[in-house]
């Protein structure tokens, strides 16, 4: 998978691989989740050239990430997301929230693998596995 980037500028075009690849991480996310417990679903699109994303679309990403968010535990980094708007009113993504997206997949990224990571080293340390586990029993 691409790697998440919250350093994103002003400057630059959002397109429809940056989409795709926030869709991909929250997808990993939800299935990473599930794995472990945690029952969700999220609607994840995949992303054409030249495709831009509706207000229906930017809300359904904003709340695609919050529902990860919600179903698991709040992130303490965690960054607000929220609806841009246009002088003439038209919802709009802008640099300062799609940095947000991002760093909000990222830290959850970071967070579940830190859970899973300390959880397999408390496993490690369990009397069973430390003689071998299941294979080892007989």
């Amino acid at each position: 998978m691409e790697q998440l980037n919250y350093n994103h500028t002003a400057q630059e075009f959002w397109n429809y691989s940056d989409l795709n690849r926030i869709e991909e991480w929250m997808q990993y996310l939800c299935d990473s989740l599930n794995t472990y417990g945690y029952k969700m679903e999220i609607t994840p699109k995949t992303w054409a050239v030249g495709e831009y994303p509706t207000p229906k679309q930017l809300e359904r990403i904003r709340s695609n990430i919050n529902a990860l968010q919600d179903m698991w535990f709040v992130v303490p980094e965690w960054r607000e997301l929220m609806a841009v708007y246009r002088t003439d009113g038209r919802e709009t993504i802008n640099a300062e929230q799609v940095n947000a997206q991002e760093w909000d997949l990222q830290q959850m990224h970071d967070y579940l693998q830190a859970m899973v990571n300390a959880f397999e080293l408390k496993q490690a340390g369990i009397l069973f596995m430390i003689a071998g586990g299941l294979y080892n029993a007989g």
